[in-house]
């Protein structure tokens, strides 16, 4: 089979699938192109290599019950949107629900997770919504690092983005909820258009991951620049991003002509209220922890710190790359534009919402890592490990709040007794109530 090297990307490209018009063989340059076809019997390597995602994603799914656990009480709170939104408009609207949009769009695969988990005991729900969150990105995670191994061409390096799933230091103000599921789906969906598509293999993954990434958030529309970037004039052949229009299709509907959920009771608006530098300090800082306190030298900020290491690290890895430099450059880009989008609709950039810049961030890192040089692989590796270390614990403004259990038992308590419940608080602390009706009122 004849086929010639794309400088440009770095790609080998199958020149006869090009005169034919079908969509092109695309394996990171150097690389053989062997497809399931092909019919070769499977190494011991490969044969292991079948269980890495799957482990990968275990990781991630106890790592991010780990977060949680470390700091407190984290299976005894609701989360505000999971509570506010995903359970409320489950209990009085039952599946319609799904057609519910919230703060401008659908979040339909959060509203499904939360009608599951309205089905259950009421003082189950907290465990619930951490625990199917936690399984929801280790799957993610597991596609992640399998199609990242096949785009970069390493799996030590396919590392880096899946594990970000569980790790990204930023979470730590709102991981192990629902309503962070759009984050994670935005980076699986990212990696899914990068994906190459080659014969013979199962093109469902990806469409279905991408469509139900783009039926949560519309914000998977700034992801399309990439995927033109990658399969060009083949865009529209790309499973992937035919998932992506018909996810986004749903959305147009659903904000349409479908019903709106009760306001969120945090104050928004539309602006920006922050510097840029502090806005792209937080984008790279991630765990936004204490400084360390020096004594007669005053304080360290170890975050911003770690953070400017790191994005220095990730430039000059970017003007060093060869191969993969203008996909990463985009990847990074988009990351950022997320970030910004999500900021001026929100009025204001935080944590919650760079964790999405940082997850891309770190793939263009991954993208370009196997052909760094090995001082600049390890100082942003370091830097990026630091972080995590330091980021790991889930935060005490995830933890606020007062325990779902007690809320959960005086609501039952004043069920019994008035035939009305209490408002169920939630977390973070002053965020809001649930006022649900007693089950022998409705």
């Amino acid at each position: 089979m004849e086929s010639h090297t794309h400088a440009a990307h770095g790609v080998t490209m199958d020149r006869s699938a090009e005169t034919t018009g079908e969509m092109p063989v695309v394996l990171p340059a150097g690389r053989p192109v062997v497809t399931e076809a092909a019919g070769g019997p499977r190494t011991a390597t490969a044969r292991r290599s079948r269980w890495v995602a799957p482990a990968v994603g275990a990781a991630v799914a106890g790592l991010t019950v780990a977060r949680l656990l470390s700091a407190g009480p984290g299976l005894d709170r609701v989360w505000a949107e999971d509570g506010f939104v995903f359970l409320w408009d489950a209990r009085r609207h039952g599946l319609a629900s799904l057609v519910y949009s919230y703060a401008g769009y659908a979040h339909t695969l959060p509203r499904a997770l939360g009608w599951v988990g309205a089905q259950l005991p009421l003082a189950y729900f907290a465990a619930y919504a951490v625990l199917s969150t936690a399984v929801i990105a280790g799957v993610l995670a597991a596609v992640v690092h399998t199609v990242a191994r096949r785009v970069i061409g390493s799996s030590c390096w396919a590392l880096l983005p899946a594990l970000g799933v569980g790790l990204t230091p930023a979470f730590r103000g709102s991981v192990g909820s629902l309503a962070n599921l759009q984050w994670l789906l935005l980076l699986a969906a990212l990696w899914c258009l990068l994906d190459p598509v080659l014969p013979g293999r199962r093109r469902w993954l990806p469409c279905l991951v991408a469509l139900v990434a783009a039926a949560t958030t519309p914000l998977t529309a700034l992801l399309l620049p990439v995927a033109l970037l990658t399969h060009r004039r083949f865009v529209l052949r790309s499973p992937a991003v035919l998932g992506l229009l018909g996810g986004l299709a749903f959305q147009a509907a659903v904000i349409t002509v479908g019903a709106h959920s009760a306001d969120n009771p945090a104050s928004r608006h539309v602006g920006f209220s922050a510097s840029l530098s502090d806005a792209l300090l937080t984008a790279v800082a991630g765990p936004n922890t204490a400084p360390w306190q020096l004594g007669r030298f005053g304080t360290l900020d170890h975050s911003t710190l770690l953070g400017v290491v790191f994005a220095g690290a990730l430039l000059l890895s970017l003007q060093a790359a060869r191969v993969r430099r203008t996909v990463a450059v985009a990847v990074a880009v988009t990351g950022l534009l997320l970030y910004a989008a999500t900021s001026v609709l929100s009025g204001a950039p935080t944590t919650r919402y760079s964790a999405c810049a940082a997850m891309f961030l770190v793939s263009a890192l991954a993208l370009v890592g196997p052909e760094l040089p090995t001082l600049l692989r390890r100082v942003g590796l370091l830097a990026l490990l630091v972080n995590i270390v330091l980021g790991f614990p889930a935060s005490d403004f995830r933890l606020s709040g007062p325990s779902w259990h007690d809320e959960v038992a005086d609501y039952e308590q004043s069920c019994a007794s008035t035939g009305r419940g209490t408002p169920l608080q939630l977390s973070p602390a002053g965020w809001g109530v649930v006022d649900l009706r007693c089950p022998t009122a409705g």
